[in-house]
């Protein structure tokens, strides 16, 4: 599997974990409130582009963030997330015990 295809399925599965368990949280120096959750060690935020942050028009935006090591994933993408864009992408065991978290 190649990266962008890994990180379109952790993507995807972020956002289902979200639909179920996500709380919408006040992020400072930011007009509006991004979806996000934590769930073990991880630190998960979805930004889309209805929340109207200056400088992100028409953009969706996920984050992912360990713990102990910081931000360990970031995407966004327009309009297809199957187009999406790998910012940051540090590889690890974490990916497979993210995606097996229900």
């Amino acid at each position: 599997m190649t990266k962008k295809e890994k990180a379109t399925l952790i993507t995807k599965h972020a956002i289902e974990l979200l639909s179920k368990n996500g709380e919408f949280k006040t992020i400072e120096k930011i007009d509006t409130k991004p979806l996000g959750m934590n769930i073990e060690n991880l630190s998960i935020l979805y930004t889309t582009p209805f929340m109207r942050i200056p400088g992100l028009d028409n953009l969706y935006l996920l984050d992912i963030w360990n713990t102990s090591k910081g931000k360990i994933f970031s995407v966004r993408w327009e309009n297809e997330i199957n187009n999406l864009e790998v910012v940051n992408f540090k590889r690890g065991d974490w990916e497979q015990d993210f995606l097996d978290m229900t």
